[in-house]
């Protein structure tokens, strides 16, 4: 007869879960979480990690920034807010990245998306990469312009 199996240590959980992706603290505390982790235990862990250096959000706010590049502005900061970052540290992380960045992302994904819609009536091809750009996040000034300068 097998003995019975111990619970595994929170800390045990919180690196296997890390050893794949980068998470928030917000996003750490919901798996251990769900995992019945008791909350001090799961406040010692994050502090235990947070110290070692292996959490922090300020580095996957500027990760999920840098990473998305064909994702606006609004897109990322409904992403960071959904990944449990701090309005503070979001901003922080989408400082990193400027109107004209934005704005040559939008360029690069409308160039790609007009060939789909070549041989298509112009004002259907103007709705739909409007659609699409602003569903990336785009701000829709960019927007305007890009569409104007891929469509003209």
């Amino acid at each position: 007869m097998k003995p019975p199996l111990l619970p595994p240590n929170p800390r045990t959980i919180a690196l296997r879960l890390l050893s794949r992706r980068a998470y928030s603290a917000a996003e750490l505390t919901e798996r251990l979480a769900r995992r019945e982790v008791p909350p001090e235990q799961i406040a010692t862990t994050l502090a235990w990690l947070q110290d070692k250096q292996l959490l922090s959000d300020e580095q996957v706010a500027a990760s999920v920034v840098r990473l998305s590049v064909r994702h606006g502005r609004f897109w990322l900061q409904g992403k960071l807010h959904q990944r449990g970052i701090a309005k503070e540290t979001a901003e922080q992380a989408l400082a990193a990245r400027s109107a004209a960045d934005d704005q040559e992302l939008a360029l690069a994904e409308a160039r790609r998306q007009s060939t789909a819609l070549a041989g298509l009536p112009r004002e259907l091809q103007r709705r739909r990469l409007t659609g699409r750009l602003l569903r990336r996040g785009f701000a829709a000034t960019v927007v305007r312009d890009v569409c104007r300068q891929v469509l003209s």
